[in-house]
């Protein structure tokens, strides 16, 4: 079975945030899998990718503005949600 990536992403509280790391998620042609939104976090799981492409990833996310940071996390089997 193929590992999935998951990223905690650390945000500012702003409007249209999601919309724009979504939107560097779709143009690096990433199977994004699930979305959970939260004020300040957003948690998204995408299908495996190479290292290289998952760093190339996490800068970009790191460069958006109002960005904090980006954490790969782990998810335990037996959880529902990605928090």
């Amino acid at each position: 079975m193929e590992k999935n990536i998951r990223f905690e992403i650390i945000t500012k509280d702003r409007l249209g945030i999601t919309v724009i790391i979504l939107e560097k998620i779709y143009k690096a042609e990433i199977n994004l899998l699930s979305v959970e939104v939260f004020p300040k976090k957003i948690c998204v799981k995408m299908q495996n990718m190479g290292d290289s492409k998952k760093e190339a990833l996490k800068k970009q996310l790191c460069a958006i503005e109002d960005v904090v940071m980006v954490n790969e996390i782990n998810l335990d089997r037996k959880s529902t949600r990605l928090n």
